[in-house]
This record gives C-alpha cells, sequence and structure tokens, in this order.
C-alpha cells in the first residue's frame, strides 16, 4: 500500500513535470544511445546518468530554478536514493552533460550566511559544483580550503577569503587597487609584489598580518565604496554583523 501511494504521488509530479514533448525528446536522447547501430554499447551507470540528466535539467528549466537551489535531500526524495549518490550524480552530470552554472552570483546567496572563528570564514554550500567552483577560485589565487568531514562545508582562511571576495567583484581591478592603498597604509607589508598582481593570500604569507589589529575587517571595510551594488551589502554585514560579533565574544 506504501508503494502504490509513492508510485501516484511520484507519477503524478512527473506527469505535471514532462510535458509531451519533453517525454518524446527523452526518448529521443535515450534512442540515440541504443537504435542507431550501437545497441547495448551504453553501460548501466551511463543510463542511469543520462536519465538523472534528463530529469534534472527538466526541473530546472520548467520550475526556473538554479541547480544550487534543488537540494539533494530533494532530490534524494524523487529518486529513491542517498544524498551522497545524489551529490555523485550532479558531479558527474555536469561533467557528461555540462549546463552553464553563474557561481559567482548563486554563492552570494550562501554569503548571507557565512560565519567567522579563529581567522577561518565557514560558509554552507550544498551544491556540489558550486562548491568546487569557489574551491577552484580559492586555488586559483594560490589558496587552499580546509577539507571538513561535511563536504558542504568550505572552510577558508581570512587571507584566502579576501581573495574569493575580489574574484567576485566585477570591478576586481579597482577594488585591488583600493587594498592595496589600505595594505600601504597599515605598515609592516611589503606590496610591491601585489602591485604585481599578486594575491592577497600570497602577500599575507610573509606579511605581519597577526600583529595588525583589525586587518581583514579594515580591509573589507576598506573595499565597500568601490565593491558595487550585488557585493556591496554582503560585505557590510559582514563586517558590521559577522566579524564585530565575533570579535565581541
Amino acid at each position: 500500500m506504501a508503494d502504490d501511494k509513492l508510485y501516484v504521488k511520484t507519477k503524478k509530479k512527473y506527469d505535471k513535470l514532462f510535458t509531451d514533448e519533453d517525454k518524446v525528446n527523452a526518448f529521443d536522447s535515450l534512442a540515440e544511445h541504443f537504435y542507431y547501430g550501437n545497441f547495448s554499447t551504453m553501460s548501466k551507470s551511463e543510463i542511469e546518468l543520462l536519465m538523472f540528466s534528463i530529469y534534472l535539467d527538466t526541473i530546472l528549466n520548467r520550475e526556473e530554478k538554479t541547480i544550487n537551489e534543488y537540494s539533494d535531500y530533494e532530490l534524494s526524495k524523487v529518486f529513491g536514493i542517498t544524498q551522497r549518490r545524489i551529490s555523485n550524480l550532479k558531479e558527474k552530470k555536469q561533467l557528461k552533460y555540462p549546463r552553464e552554472i553563474d557561481w559567482k552570483k548563486e554563492f552570494l546567496k550562501h554569503l548571507k550566511n557565512v560565519r567567522y572563528e579563529n581567522k577561518y570564514f565557514i560558509v554552507n554550500i550544498r551544491d556540489i559544483n558550486l562548491y568546487r567552483e569557489v574551491e577552484n577560485s580559492i586555488e586559483n589565487n594560490g589558496g587552499y580550503i580546509d577539507v571538513q568531514l561535511n563536504s558542504k562545508i568550505l572552510k577558508v582562511r581570512e587571507e584566502y577569503f579576501i581573495d574569493l571576495i575580489l574574484n567576485l567583484a566585477e570591478n576586481e581591478g579597482q577594488m585591488r587597487k583600493k587594498v592595496r592603498k589600505i595594505l600601504k597604509n597599515s605598515g609592516g607589508i611589503d606590496i610591491s609584489e601585489f602591485e604585481e598582481e599578486k594575491s592577497f593570500g600570497d602577500i599575507m604569507k610573509s606579511s605581519v598580518i597577526d600583529n595588525i589589529p583589525g586587518l581583514i575587517s579594515k580591509v573589507l571595510s576598506g573595499i565597500i565604496p568601490v565593491a558595487g551594488p550585488m557585493l556591496q551589502p554582503i560585505i557590510e554585514e559582514i563586517v558590521g554583523g559577522v566579524l564585530k560579533k565575533y570579535s565581541n565574544n
């Protein structure tokens, strides 16, 4: 009886989601791997990945959601498999059947819930592909993340977080110039290499950042005026809320 109820519920969702045209297109996509002189050349895992990709893209297109907003939990209920497997399928899908992701725009939404602890910024990122994009941005600037048991938690040192914030900006060059001025006026930091587009994190490695009280807050506060309309309120909240709350504890 429980299985019958589940079938009725999922069938209703399927019929609502897929139009007749969608169903035809889905079958055509599958047929290409069987009826073109290539029967049985597609493995079970490849079939599953294709079916997952078709379903997920249909959901995202029909409901105008982003790949991040449709959580592993919601999808696990639809497919009847674990969240871990959903996450793996999402990552494989993005490699095999990529979908364009405006990762900067999506990550900005997550920064509304950022936390700060002992020189680390911590953000919960539900989608594996968004996590990979952010991780890649950090590593491209010479930084790294602290790997956590919970794979959805991004934990990054404050200096690499600054580079990440700068990378999110539409006017990154202007913001980096502003940061150089702040560093120059702070003392104890050689900014000559930074002027040659050295990352903020790399400069901090050879600087006395621990001896400059409130430098991270000072840098973030200093770039607010040039941060742009999307990034500005987020940085203001980080400085006035997250960092201030931590300094008061």
